[in-house]
Parts: C-alpha cells; sequence; structure tokens
C-alpha cells in the first residue's frame, strides 16, 4: 500500500513504476514490488546512517521534463 501511494503522489517513483512496467498490464505487481523494495531501502539506509532523506538535483534532472515540472510544482520551499 505504501509503494502505491508513492506512486502516486511522488513523481520520482512514479517515473520509475513507468519505465518498470512498460504500458504492460501484467508487470503492475512487479513495479510496485521494485517502488517498495527501492522505499525499503531508502528507510534502511536513513536508519543506519541516522541522516535526513535528501533527493539530489542531478537525479531530478535526468528525468522528463514533465515528471521534473511536477516534482517542482510539487514541493514548497517555506524553511523555517
Amino acid at each position: 500500500m505504501i509503494a502505491e501511494f508513492a506512486r502516486r503522489h511522488n513523481p520520482v517513483l512514479k517515473h520509475q513504476f513507468e519505465r518498470i512496467k512498460n504500458g504492460n498490464k501484467k508487470r503492475h505487481k512487479l513495479a510496485n514490488i521494485a517502488i517498495a523494495n527501492k522505499i525499503a531501502r531508502y528507510i534502511y539506509s536513513i536508519m543506519k546512517n541516522k541522516s535526513s532523506f535528501v533527493i539530489l538535483h542531478d537525479h531530478i534532472m535526468r528525468l522528463p521534463k514533465e515528471t521534473r515540472d511536477t516534482f517542482f510544482n510539487s514541493i514548497s520551499l517555506d524553511f523555517s
């Protein structure tokens, strides 16, 4: 369920999901499992290193233009 939510609301993971699924209905479950594994690796790394989750600019710039636009429009830059 976490992978499905992340796929819908995170443009970076959505792009990876679409790349793995590649338009094939039968690969939906496979793509969902790949996203769940990626999230698990993120969580493990954050807990192991006691650090924050950071998305690097160069990783975002590798994404297609519409995904980048969605990402940059969805973030807030309100730093306290």
